[in-house]
């Protein structure tokens, strides 16, 4: 259970703070379009990743 809970806190901490960085980013390059796309792409990719870590991690 405490690995688990250290897993979550590492989690949140690099996930939210990445998509901060990744939203700043592109509303300093391109302040008025649409940036949805590109988080939904870093979110979906992140969790892709994450979801193939766990399962070599497993293995």
């Amino acid at each position: 259970m405490v690995f688990r809970t250290l897993g979550g806190i590492g989690f949140a901490g690099s996930f939210m703070p990445g998509l901060k960085l990744l939203t700043d980013h592109l509303d300093h390059i391109s302040p008025a379009s649409d940036n949805s796309r590109a988080v939904a792409f870093s979110t979906s990719s992140f969790g892709i990743g994450r979801a193939i870590s766990y399962f070599f991690a497993v293995k």
